[in-house]
């Protein structure tokens, strides 16, 4: 299991909200015991996150949100192939920052 006990409440909530804003495949992947981490770290969290009609980007999601969000899909959703095209990319992302 990931540890997530150094994430803040509001880091917490905008990963839910992704995970909410998921396909139901996705959100049933995702470990119980890590959607509950995130629950009880975001019950503190005053960041108001709504998706109406808006792009992840519209709204203003943390990187950390996104990367935290990656890791997930990458452990528990992706397949294979998915998995060697999300490394790639990491790869990329690393190699130009």
């Amino acid at each position: 299991m990931m540890n997530l006990d150094q994430i803040q409440d509001n880091i917490a909530h905008e990963v839910l909200m992704l995970l909410l804003h998921s396909d139901e495949e996705v959100q049933n992947k995702i470990p119980n015991d890590i959607v509950d981490k995130l629950t009880k770290l975001a019950t503190s969290s005053s960041k108001d996150i709504n998706f109406n009609n808006k792009n992840v980007i519209d709204e203003e999601i943390s990187k950390e949100a996104l990367d935290i969000f990656s890791l997930l899909y990458y452990y528990y959703v992706a397949d294979d192939n998915v998995k060697k095209e999300i490394l790639s990319a990491w790869k990329n992302n690393e190699e130009n920052n």
